[in-house]
């Protein structure tokens, strides 16, 4: 299906030589490059890294950073005090859209963006630098790129509700950096790659690395104080353990993480979620289940065609859909009963087959992107999700906290007892803010 999916897409292919100039490179291979090749394939094969010499990566390198709006302390007050959420912020704020240098799926360079959002000083205020933490905020499940976080805008009714959590966490004092991640933002070369971990860790590695040469770039005003957190809902609470395993695997001397926030995320896909497709009961988000097999589809050639996967009409109503430019309601309106529904009505039997085959390509991939067991959390952990989430089983984050605790890792979980996928959204984020903020107490 990924010649499907890509055709009309590879004119927009974006490389990192469109924004700044580069070098063209002449390769040529003799025995002691194959050998040198061969020996970085095994390395890579052993530790799951790639990465590139140090002086040649460019990951995370600023290319741009545009002002979008700044907020008075008052203002963001008063917005916390109308929602009835009893926080106290200390600065006013300023959101800042960046594009930098990021990874693609083939390896490659390609630009990437996000939002950063600073706190600032006003009048009055001391105005020796001022020293942060870092916290990076991975957002949740979005379709539409008009709401990537770099999107920004202070309409309430047009903009992403989760990039207000952005403002208060900085208008607290932190730095954040909010990554758009593949396919989204000003990455309009290929459909996003929801939920695979790969993709996303390079997105919030990269972000973290722009955010943090942005705070280079006035040393007189910020001052990093060497603390990152990590903190996400839902896809974002997915992102923010695959980061936290990347992170710790791969760049520990570039970074070391001090918390994780990660809520309602699905970390169990080769059982947890897998087990929801097989069951075939009622579930209400039908569009997620297609969104992970377009993505998936995307990164590991799953299938030739749409046919393949989806029952009629919906092998020739999705595919346009899933582009990046329209949003969750457009491709709810064309899935069975609205998106609500047994997956036997979406998907085809060869995809049931497949995910009932643990030795297939599918069951796999699947388990090749699991974040509940797959490594040890060396930083602590906060984890929150609700027993009645509709969206993300409860257990994808009971699993996860189990394995993590038998094996000696630091993490604090919160259940809630009720509450749906989206009710369960801002009380998590408040008490993983209050829990992040206990590390200055």
């Amino acid at each position: 299906m990924r010649g499907w999916l890509m055709n009309g897409l590879k004119s927009r292919r974006r490389s990192a030589g469109d924004s700044i100039s580069t070098g063209e490179r002449v390769w040529s291979i003799g025995w002691v490059r194959c050998a040198f090749i061969c020996l970085l394939l095994t390395v890579i094969a052993l530790t799951g890294c790639i990465r590139a010499p140090e002086t040649e990566d460019r990951r995370g390198e600023l290319l741009s950073a545009n002002e979008i709006a700044t907020i008075p302390r008052f203002v963001l007050q008063t917005f916390l005090d109308l929602s009835g959420i009893g926080l106290t912020v200390s600065h006013g704020v300023q959101a800042v859209a960046v594009t930098f240098i990021a990874e693609a799926l083939d390896g490659s360079e390609s630009v990437e963006s996000g939002l950063v959002v600073l706190p600032v000083a006003e009048n009055g205020e001391d105005r020796a630098p001022l020293t942060l933490a870092i916290l990076s905020i991975q957002h949740g499940t979005i379709f539409s790129r008009s709401l990537s976080p770099s999107r920004f805008s202070l309409d309430l009714l047009s903009d992403n509700p989760e990039d207000y959590v952005g403002l208060v966490a900085a208008g607290l004092g932190y730095a954040v950096v909010m990554p758009d991640y593949s396919g989204l933002g000003v990455d309009d070369t290929i459909p996003h790659p929801f939920c695979h971990a790969r993709s996303l860790a390079n997105s919030v590695r990269d972000m973290i690395r722009a955010g943090e040469n942005l705070l280079e770039q006035s040393p007189s005003t910020y001052e990093w104080d060497g603390r990152l957190f990590l903190a996400g809902y839902s896809e974002g609470g997915y992102a923010s353990l695959a980061a936290g395993r990347y992170i710790q695997q791969c760049c520990r001397k570039e970074y070391s993480i001090t918390g994780i926030a990660a809520m309602a995320g699905p970390a169990n896909l080769s059982s947890v979620m897998r087990n929801l497709v097989l069951q075939n009961e009622w579930y209400a988000h039908l569009s997620y289940l297609a969104y992970l097999i377009f993505g998936y589809d995307l990164v590991y050639d799953w299938f030739e065609s749409p046919a393949e996967a989806f029952l009629p009409p919906y092998h020739t109503t999705l595919p346009a859909l899933m582009d990046g430019e329209h949003t969750e309601n457009q491709i709810r309106n064309v899935l069975p009963n609205q998106g609500s529904g047994q997956p036997g009505a979406l998907l085809t039997q060869r995809v049931f087959q497949e995910l009932s085959n643990p030795g297939s390509q599918v069951y796999r991939n699947l388990a090749q992107n699991d974040l509940h067991n797959t490594w040890i959390p060396n930083m602590p952990l906060w984890m929150a999700h609700s027993a009645q989430d509709e969206a993300v089983p409860v257990e994808n984050s009971r699993t996860a906290v189990n394995y993590f605790q038998s094996q000696g890792a630091s993490v604090t979980y919160v259940e809630f007892p009720t509450g749906q996928h989206v009710e369960s959204y801002l009380p998590a984020f408040l008490l993983a803010i209050d829990w992040i903020e206990s590390f200055s107490r």
